[in-house]
């Protein structure tokens, strides 16, 4: 399977879609996982919001999209924002970052997403983190721990 290349411009258009209409996708807060989101029609009305050009494989990805999606209601874009880790290292004990450390498959992101959500809604480079979701896998996730850990070094 070949590794598809997402401008990184397509996450930063779909975050701002969501935020200009949060309320026609309302119900992508209320999903408990991120493969929750592949049986709301909401998922897929965001989704229609990419550019034709960019569609290629989306089919496919819909696994990585929803990883991404399911974290917007939790952040905030901004072009110069501090890492994610780091980021969260002002408003989470270390007790939850270890909550997450020790989570596995979907319940990382899930876990993830909930603490972004304790944390208001950090700031974060949409661009950065939608490819960072886009191909989770333990390394991206042990670079939010380290940061997070690093930030107060």
């Amino acid at each position: 399977m070949s590794r598809i290349e997402i401008p990184l411009n397509v996450f930063v258009k779909l975050k701002n879609e969501y935020d200009r209409n949060e309320k026609n996708y309302f119900k992508i807060k209320r999903a408990q996982l991120p493969s929750d989101l592949r049986e709301m029609s909401d998922f897929y009305d965001l989704l229609k919001k990419i550019p034709a050009e960019h569609k290629e494989g989306l089919r496919r990805n819909l696994t990585q999209f929803s990883r991404i999606i399911y974290m917007f209601p939790y952040v905030k874009h901004s072009e110069k924002a501090k890492r994610l880790g780091e980021s969260l290292s002002h408003k989470i004990t270390e007790f939850r970052m270890k909550q997450f450390m020790k989570t596995q498959g979907e319940q990382e992101i899930r876990v993830l997403r909930n603490l972004c959500r304790i944390s208001e809604s950090p700031y974060v480079n949409t661009e950065k983190v939608g490819r960072m979701l886009f191909y989770w896998n333990d390394n991206q996730k042990r670079r939010i721990v380290e940061d997070y850990y690093m930030s107060s070094v």
